[in-house]
């Protein structure tokens, strides 16, 4: 049976987990736990475990990374007022992009909010499949940059515990100043994928309506159903 993995898998769980397994092994192998000895002959011969180990677990760590890693440092978004279209933290990449738009072209009298990203994205879906694959690339590599960023926080406190057992090697303390300092960055690069993906989906879906009442009129109009 053909095992087919699209790019969402790959950015956004595949890369990452073999990132968390290789995190856990090393802080398993700091404790002095029992742990995987990677090795070239390791992933010669059990690069497929190793890979559906990954896998697994990148799906396993996505929604925490979500709900409480990026969370922790971007309030992204916790809900709407629904009455008043607003998002109840200003501060998430939603409105951002919404806002930069309406700033860049005022004529337009652009009517989205930024609770409408979803609904207009799937509408984009339907409407131009290829276009919408295109857009997703952009929120895969966010998610992917979002579990990488806890992926070296995890690392870094494996080489922490390696830097205490070690007598305080000044090797390890790079190397944990070097993890700390990427997943930062990372988690720097997250918001601002998350903020490109919602600024090429409000944009696109104003080739189809100014408001999320007219895109999807223009959706149901022009769509037909499938037999």
């Amino acid at each position: 049976m053909p095992i087919s993995l699209g790019i969402y898998d790959v950015f956004a769980n595949l890369l990452p987990g073999v990132l968390y397994l290789f995190a856990i092994n090393e802080i398993l192998k700091a404790l002095g736990a029992k742990h995987m000895e990677l090795n070239s002959q390791t992933f010669t011969l059990e690069s497929f475990i190793i890979l559906a180990l990954g896998y697994l677990l990148g799906h396993i760590f996505n929604n925490f990374t979500y709900r409480g890693w990026f969370r922790l440092f971007y309030r992204y978004p916790r809900g709407y007022v629904r009455d008043k279209g607003k998002s109840r933290d200003e501060n998430n990449p939603n409105e951002h992009a919404l806002n930069s738009l309406k700033r860049l072209y005022p004529d337009l009298n652009i009517k989205f909010y930024a609770r409408d990203a979803d609904l207009l994205f799937n509408a984009i879906q339907i409407k131009n499949k290829e276009l919408a694959d295109r857009i997703e690339t952009t929120r895969a590599n966010a998610i992917m940059m979002r579990n990488i960023s806890f992926g070296l926080f995890l690392l870094a406190l494996g080489e922490f515990i390696f830097f205490i057992n070690q007598g305080f090697s000044l090797t390890y303390l790079v190397l944990v100043i070097a993890c700390l300092l990427g997943s930062r960055i990372s988690l720097a690069q997250t918001w601002k994928y998350y903020e490109w993906f919602y600024k090429d989906a409000f944009r696109t879906a104003l080739s189809y309506g100014d408001s999320l009442d007219a895109v999807l009129k223009n959706i149901r109009g022009n769509s037909k159903p499938t037999k």
